[in-house]
């Protein structure tokens, strides 16, 4: 005979054991499928976006790099050739490769993004002989800068991104220029 206090013992009962293996296991499943789609939606990214996210990093390295030169007095350049760009610092009166800061180290551009890079309205190639003078952008403990425009650009699809700094030391990423779109 099913009293009251056998029903509600057995509720009791079925609500202690918990989830089963098999509900815990769809569970993980789930999970594992949708961290394999946003893995693979974030490895697939166009080049609009890695262009993007290119962009914003250099100009927040940028803005950290100018108010270290300020804050610390030294003076930095911004080297950039074909691959990447690092920073430098003037030591002894030469310039030398910042390779004791982790966030201001050398970095390489993802594959299919190049930059072109124009100082006072002049393009500036990255050439062979570069290594002898190479291009530079310099932030100096004034808080003045070198007038530069670098365009980053995506091989064969037209999106283009324009970091822009003036002599006060201001830069700014300009919104892309859509493919077909003059300019």
């Amino acid at each position: 005979m099913c009293t009251l206090s056998t029903l509600s013992s057995r509720l009791q009962m079925r609500r202690a054991r918990g989830l089963t293996l098999v509900e815990i296991l769809v569970v993980v499943v789930l999970i594992g499928i949708i961290l394999s789609l946003a893995t693979l939606s974030l490895s697939t990214a166009g080049p609009q976006v890695k262009m993007r996210e290119e962009g914003r990093r250099l100009l927040r390295l940028m803005e950290l790099a100018r108010e270290t030169a300020i804050f610390e007095s030294r003076e930095l350049a911004l080297v950039m050739d074909e691959e990447g760009y690092r920073f430098q610092e003037l030591r002894a009166r030469q310039w030398q490769d910042i390779t004791d800061d982790e966030v201001l180290r050398a970095r390489k551009l993802d594959a299919g993004i190049r930059m072109r890079l124009r100082l006072e309205a002049t393009e500036v190639s990255f050439g062979e002989d570069e290594g002898v003078n190479p291009p530079r952008v310099f932030l100096l403990s004034s808080g003045e800068a070198t007038p530069f425009e670098l365009q980053l650009e995506a091989d064969g699809s037209g999106w283009r991104y324009l970091l822009v700094g003036d002599s006060l030391g201001h830069f700014e990423l300009r919104q892309p220029e859509t493919p077909g779109a003059s300019g």
